[in-house]
């Protein structure tokens, strides 16, 4: 953005109203605004109007008039003297009335009170010229809305009785990964009882596989079929929700889980192998299986009561070798972010006496963000109470000398960088920068 305007000009048309405005119809402003604390909070300045007082009767000539007015922006008052011929004192209040501006581009709303004459009062617009990022402010609108669909209907079809006692298993598997991968949970505790979370990934897998079978009636395909399904409930349902982590979601995940199911069953009939007479079966396996993990959603919903907190378990859909190395793990982030990490997402292991050094490195390095997460970073010792000497080393050699040059080179790059510490006093040192 740049640094702030030293000079903000604008413009304004106001109309006179109440009973001392008989002969006089409204006023045609020009100013120029000149901060003299800091201009982002606009705490004070200065003002000078030029203004065409507009006279009712049109056979009357325009009368020019100045203004010299003492402003805060914060507050949205102006006061000062008013001269056209005679001096008088005037006050004048601005309000944007809504965010971004009364009529957007930051327009304000302007009302004047001259004491004197027959133009008493005044209510008019005020707009910015030359200023582009008046009125710019962040999104309005920051829900997701999710997609809605229905789910299609499956040709008539039983599931085999070994299917229906796994997707019984399966509930219940899933509700003990729920507790497992849900921290807060107010159920955690009774969920967990008596099963580890091994014992529930695994009885979650095997009872998948198994239901697949049963329906397939077939061993090996039906574990090329299971592994579709998965496939597609990570591509289709659980990484698409997550990725929206932090937003307010509008509506449920049916629209993610219809989309899956739709290809989930053009595989199955184009792609599979499985006779077109077990084909049902298997396809009423699946729907029965995506209401298992609505199930699950809708849970977490109840539980969180605030959609920005809910993730669904990505074991719902990965198997414990799919997320047992970083690699593996990277993808999945990067696929749920959109883009690649930078270096590959490293990690290196340092001395501690590197390890001041290298920290302060990065923090030069740093042209965007600076994020160190770390066990101990203290302006005193708890005990004697003295300065810590390695804490205020690295602010007084790293943090300000980085943040220093970033001002002097902000007018050059438009970008200012933010230095991030989390402190977790649980003797881990990490960090990261962009």
């Amino acid at each position: 953005m740049g640094q702030p305007p030293q000079w903000e000009s604008y413009f304004a048309y106001s109309r006179s109203f109440g009973p001392s405005s008989a002969n006089f119809l409204g006023a045609l402003t020009v100013g120029l605004h000149r901060p003299i604390t800091n201009p982002v909070t606009g705490l004070f300045g200065v003002t000078g109007e030029l203004y065409l007082a507009a006279p009712r009767d049109t056979s009357d000539p325009f009368r020019p008039a100045v203004r010299l007015l003492a402003t805060s922006r914060a507050l949205g008052l102006s006061a000062g003297v008013d001269y056209d011929g005679s001096f008088g004192p005037t006050v004048t209040f601005q309000t944007p009335v809504r965010r971004g501006g009364l009529l957007g581009h930051g327009t304000m709303l302007r009302l004047d009170w001259l004491p004197k004459g027959d133009r008493r009062f005044l209510a008019g617009i005020q707009v910015p010229v030359g200023q582009r990022f008046a009125g710019r402010t962040r999104v309005r609108h920051t829900d997701a809305i999710l997609p809605s669909a229905e789910r299609a209907k499956l040709t008539a079809g039983t599931i085999p009785r070994a299917a229906e006692t796994a997707l019984t298993r399966i509930g219940y598997a899933a509700s003990q990964i729920l507790a497992y991968t849900n921290l807060y949970s107010e159920d955690t505790a009774v969920v967990r009882y008596g099963r580890s979370y091994g014992d529930a990934m695994r009885s979650y897998r095997d009872e998948l596989t198994a239901a697949f079978r049963a329906a397939a009636n077939d061993w090996p395909l039906g574990s090329a079929i299971t592994s579709r399904a998965r496939t597609g409930l990570l591509d289709d349902v659980i990484l698409p929700y997550d990725s929206l982590f932090g937003q307010v979601k509008r509506g449920g995940i049916r629209g993610f889980t219809s989309a899956a199911q739709g290809r989930f069953l053009r595989w199955l009939r184009d792609s599979s192998g499985v006779a077109d007479s077990l084909q049902p079966a298997v396809a009423h396996v699946h729907a029965r299986w995506l209401e298992i993990v609505e199930a699950v959603h809708g849970n977490l919903q109840n539980q969180w009561r605030d959609t920005r907190l809910v993730w669904l378990p990505l074991q719902l859909a990965l198997t414990e070798e799919q997320y047992d190395e970083q690699t593996e793990v990277d993808a999945l982030v990067e696929r749920a972010v959109g883009r690649p990490f930078t270096d590959r997402n490293a990690l290196t292991y340092l001395r501690s006496s590197d390890l001041p050094l290298e920290i302060a490195r990065s923090i030069f390095a740093t042209r965007n963000y600076h994020v160190i997460w770390l066990h101990d970073f203290t302006g005193r010792r708890a005990i004697t109470k003295d300065i810590d000497q390695v804490g205020f080393t690295m602010v007084a050699d790293a943090y300000l000398p980085a943040l220093t040059q970033a001002v002097m080179r902000y007018d050059s790059t438009g970008n200012m960088p933010v230095y991030m510490i989390l402190h977790d006093e649980l003797g881990t040192t990490t960090g990261g920068c962009g």
